[in-house]
């Protein structure tokens, strides 16, 4: 063999393990998604603004990923949260309002993720009529659901747990995540 082919082939045999390794090793992904916070009311965004600092936030902002280039396709509830299952604009996605109900036969991002074997939940509010899909785990409110002792939904039924809503979510998926999660 002459020099270059020797060459592609050490080259090639150097990557074949690094290409294995990337396509073995995928990231976790926790993706956090909350009504009615804009980007000028957290203090990771650093807009120059004397904000009120949010530490949590920005940690976890610094840890992982800060979209700083994004914007918002439908800023309403309902229609946004299809937005961002889907990733169509409402027009596209159907749910065009309060009302609307999220196919669970659309394509979605966690039925993406779950089919590469990405083990996938949701908790907390959900606000789209219909039960969630593409979720190996789920419990969501009904509508707006209530701030204290809210019912939760999942596939066992619905149950009342005590607590301010925030905490209760922020509980079950901490116990969701370490159920031998890895």
């Amino acid at each position: 063999m002459n020099s270059l082919a020797n060459r592609i082939l050490i080259l090639a045999a150097l990557l074949v393990p690094s290409f294995v390794s990337a396509q073995t090793e995928r990231p976790n992904i926790v993706f956090l998604f909350s009504d009615d916070l804009t980007t000028q009311a957290i203090s990771a965004y650093n807009y120059g603004l004397d904000l009120p600092p949010t530490p949590n936030l920005d940690r976890l902002a610094k840890g992982g990923m800060l979209f700083e280039n994004s914007f918002c396709g439908n800023s309403i509830c309902t229609p946004s949260r299809a937005t961002v299952m889907t990733g169509l604009h409402s027009h596209k996605n159907g749910i065009v309002n309060l009302g609307g109900a999220l196919d669970p036969k659309r394509p979605s991002w966690p039925k993406k993720l779950k089919q590469s074997g990405y083990t996938t939940a949701v908790f907390g509010k959900w606000h789209m009529k219909t039960k969630p899909s593409g979720f190996d785990a789920w419990e969501v409110f009904s509508g707006q659901g209530s701030y204290y002792n809210p019912d939760l939904h999942g596939p066992n039924g619905k149950r009342r747990v005590e607590g301010h809503s925030t905490d209760v979510v922020t509980d079950i998926g901490l116990e969701w995540l370490e159920e031998g999660r890895d």
